[in-house]
């Protein structure tokens, strides 16, 4: 199976946006973007439950969906990342409001990692790298930097 949906880490802004637009104290709420995508293997041993009408796509090989989703996305949002930090920024969307982060995105993208993947059924990559900008430069959901750059070590093996 494979999930996809960006969730930063809970802020005190999240706190108060919740408390003041729903009227709710919650010491950690879960913010989320509007994006999701869960992708499964269809291999039930009897029958399975009618998800495909919540958008659960389903497929006899998760593994092209997961390449493209550790490739890409995770791929991308490392790369930009670091420079960001370093650049100043402290959240994905500031990166991403400088044309030159999201030239940079977009090329490696398109001649890093797009040579790499093998055709993903169902999916337009280009519509795809499309959503990627959109989905990173959404700053609604505030994802931090330090977030995406944290626990790396566990995120670089996937890439060998």
């Amino acid at each position: 199976a494979i999930g996809d949906r960006i969730t930063p880490m809970t802020s005190a802004a999240h706190r108060l946006q919740l408390a003041d637009d729903k009227h709710i104290d919650d010491a950690w709420p879960v913010v989320c973007e509007p994006f999701v995508q869960w992708v499964l293997e269809d291999k039930f041993v009897n029958g399975r439950p009618a998800w495909e009408k919540v958008g659960v796509q389903f497929t006899d090989d998760v593994t092209p969906y997961e390449e493209m989703k550790i490739k890409l996305l995770n791929g991308s949002h490392l790369a930009l990342t670091y420079l960001g930090f370093l650049k100043g920024y402290r959240f994905v969307h500031e990166t991403m409001n400088d044309p030159l982060f999201v030239s940079y995105i977009r090329t490696y993208m398109d001649l890093d990692v797009t040579p790499q993947l093998a055709s993903v059924p169902g999916i337009d990559l280009e519509g795809y790298k499309d959503t990627l900008i959109e989905r990173f430069s959404n700053q609604a959901i505030a994802d931090q930097l330090e977030r995406v750059c944290s626990d790396v070590s566990s995120k670089f093996p996937k890439f060998t």
